[in-house]
């Protein structure tokens, strides 16, 4: 994994399929560290879910999709 960014992006893709496989948009944080548990170490995970956070894609409390999660996607521009 290049940077907290791209794997922010492919964390939100995740969000987005658990939402469109059971019609609910949340997952546990246990599931998401454990999808990226051979490809990026665990304080990089945890920087891709608060980014996230952060620019409001998921739900602080519930780790669910938001409306802008569910519709916009993360910006393009170089970010570390």
């Amino acid at each position: 994994m290049s940077s907290v960014k791209e794997l922010a992006g492919r964390v939100l893709n995740m969000f987005r399929d658990a939402a469109e496989k059971k019609e609910t948009a949340d997952l546990t944080t246990a599931a998401v560290y454990k999808a990226f548990l051979n490809e990026a170490p665990h304080d990089m995970v945890q920087r891709a879910i608060q980014y996230l956070l952060d620019r409001d894609y998921i739900a602080p409390h519930s780790y669910s999709l938001t409306a802008k999660g569910r519709m916009k996607e993360i910006e393009s521009k170089t970010e570390t």
